[in-house]
């Protein structure tokens, strides 16, 4: 079996740790099970306030398809559908990432450095969703440079993935105690996410497209005399 991701015979465990028994993944949490068991159910209100979050995010691609206000108007929703306080889209680009949007509830603008380095690389490199309810008591992040300098709450950051290409993570943090995240609301956004990660996928090719066309137009223009289209050698000497 695989403790933590490292294969093992017998180790010790603790709440926090990972096990992979063949197919399945298990969570070890503290005290009693059917007391401390995190709620998976999503209600039904919710789920179609997603869906109806989802609809709206569609039908706004109808009118604006630029990526910039792409990314900003997925943020805005999964912010206020997770009830977090503030949230980052992070893509993935020629193996770098970037920064497409951030956003805040409130007045107060967004700290784009209170984002954790480890929760980030952690999700882009095993492609699996990640929630921690409580940072700072967390065994796999809690003695993250990253966690302790931020001084984190919970956060939750999920992939984007379009078939097998990582398009880039959500990234949702908390700072208030009072609003930890559950697994409820990180099943929530992982439906949310893989549905939005089609739509953005397609709106990403279309902007690409509009791109390749004016850039097309534009050299067929600087080749353009008149109604006579060329530029190979012979033709320019025509003109």
């Amino acid at each position: 079996l695989y403790v933590n991701g490292k294969k093992t015979r017998k180790a010790d465990i603790f709440p926090g740790d990972t096990i992979l028994v063949g197919m399945f993944e298990l969570t070890v949490h503290d005290g009693d099970p059917s007391a401390s068991a995190a709620p998976t159910e999503v209600a039904p209100e919710r789920q179609v306030d997603a869906l109806s979050r989802l609809v709206a995010f569609s039908n706004s691609l109808m009118e604006d398809t630029t990526p910039d206000n792409l990314f900003k108007s997925l943020l805005k929703e999964v912010v206020e559908l997770t009830e977090a306080e503030k949230g980052f889209i992070i893509v993935l680009q020629d193996g770098k990432r970037h920064l497409a949007a951030a956003h805040r509830i409130g007045e107060e603008a967004v700290d784009v450095s209170r984002i954790s380095d480890s929760i980030v690389e952690n999700v882009v490199d095993t492609g699996k969703p990640l929630i921690v309810s409580n940072a700072t008591e967390d065994k796999r992040f809690g003695k993250a440079k990253s966690v302790v300098d931020l001084r984190l709450s919970s956060v939750m950051c999920v992939p984007l993935v379009y078939r097998s290409e990582m398009l880039g993570v959500i990234y949702l943090g908390n700072d208030a105690v009072q609003n930890l995240f559950d697994n409820g609301t990180l099943a929530l956004l992982q439906v949310f996410a893989a549905q939005a990660s089609m739509i953005v996928h397609t709106a990403l090719l279309l902007n690409e497209l509009k791109l390749s066309n004016t850039n097309l137009r534009k050299l067929l223009a600087q080749g353009n005399q008149g109604e006579i289209i060329g530029t190979c050698a012979d033709m320019k000497a025509v003109f």
